[in-house]
């Protein structure tokens, strides 16, 4: 499946698993979760179609949010993640992925974290393109 094939290919990027470990989550950050830590969600996407009906492929959209404790933190993790995604084609875990592309990027204000510090959000928007 898509979902695990994207964590899977971020966790076994070098330079991701160094920032953030195993923290990388759908739909949500746990709880007291430590930080920095990624958390994907899948906003839009549907399957492709063509005359003879569907042709197997899905396009998913899915917003990545790297989130640290400083901003520095949070956008190097962005970068990093950037890197580990952008183009990427290739299977795993059983899914082909076709190929992945950043289409956009934005910087969030910090929120805080129900104390006096602050927590900081950098969101990555991903395009998939990947088998059913």
């Amino acid at each position: 499946m898509m979902e695990e094939a994207l964590r899977a290919a971020l966790a076994g990027d070098d330079d991701v698993a160094a920032l953030v470990g195993t923290r990388i989550h759908w739909a949500e950050r746990p709880q007291g979760n430590a930080l920095p830590a990624i958390v994907l969600h899948r906003i839009a996407g549907g399957r492709d179609y063509h005359g003879a009906g569907a042709s197997g492929l899905v396009r998913s959209l899915v917003q990545a949010d790297c989130w640290a404790a400083t901003y520095t933190d949070a956008k190097t993790l962005a970068r990093a993640a950037a890197s580990a995604l952008s183009g990427l084609a290739s299977t795993i875990g059983g899914t082909e992925l076709q190929g992945i592309f950043i289409r956009s990027e934005r910087d969030m204000p910090p929120e805080p974290d129900g104390g006096a510090e602050r927590y900081h959000r950098v969101s990555l928007d991903l395009e998939l393109w990947h088998d059913e």
